[in-house]
């Protein structure tokens, strides 16, 4: 997925877990990202 290809830095991982539950909850963004 998306998340997946960004770089494995502290600051990414923060911005990726913050964004995670986001996702979750907005399956149309989380379809466009994962088709």
């Amino acid at each position: 997925n998306a998340l997946s290809k960004w770089p494995d830095t502290p600051h990414c991982a923060d911005a990726a877990n913050a964004l995670a539950p986001r996702l979750a909850n907005d399956r149309h963004l989380l379809s466009a990202l994962d088709p």
